[in-house]
């Protein structure tokens, strides 16, 4: 944590804010500098900053790994602990991601606590490491981040296959 001052008002700046950052916060002034974990005393006011995470790492699971191309092949997303997120008052988006990179959204399913996703007619471009992620209540563009669930699928297409994707 560090401080900027300007004039008489002191602003305290958290880099990179973590979940264990949340909590009550007050400020007291002293004219002699100490350790933060030596001041005992309380500021008149206080705030409470609560930090959530904005998305959970899925768990993916696929039934067969190495398929034949043309097939469908269908990725199950669930989340280990659904007692961590309130998914009952949110949209939630669920996005299939391959090799790092999003390539498919589907709205959370509360009714079976995840996401059913299906690659339609696979080819051997379809070949590669699956996983999913759990966003509450805000779409993020793709090119933002490079996404990893908990776990990844390794998904091995063999054979002949027509070079067409399909979602559904």
């Amino acid at each position: 944590m560090r401080h900027q001052s300007e004039r008489t008002d002191i602003t305290f700046i958290i880099n990179s804010v973590k979940r264990e950052d949340s909590g009550s916060y007050t400020c007291v002034f002293s004219k002699s500098e100490y350790e933060p974990s030596n001041v005992t005393g309380k500021g008149d006011n206080s705030v409470t900053l609560q930090v959530s995470a904005g998305f959970l790492l899925g768990d993916i699971s696929l039934k067969e790994t190495s398929v034949k191309g043309g097939s469908d092949v269908e990725f199950t997303c669930t989340v280990s602990d659904i007692r961590r997120t309130d998914l009952s008052r949110n949209l939630s988006y669920t996005y299939l991601c391959k090799d790092g990179a999003a390539v498919q959204i589907k709205l959370w399913d509360r009714r079976i606590h995840g996401a059913i996703f299906t690659l339609k007619r696979v080819t051997a471009e379809d070949s590669g490491n699956y996983s999913c992620i759990l966003f509450v209540s805000k779409l993020l563009s793709s090119k933002v981040m490079e996404l990893h669930g908990n776990n990844a699928v390794e998904l091995q297409v063999h054979g002949a296959g027509r070079n067409h994707l399909e979602f559904s």
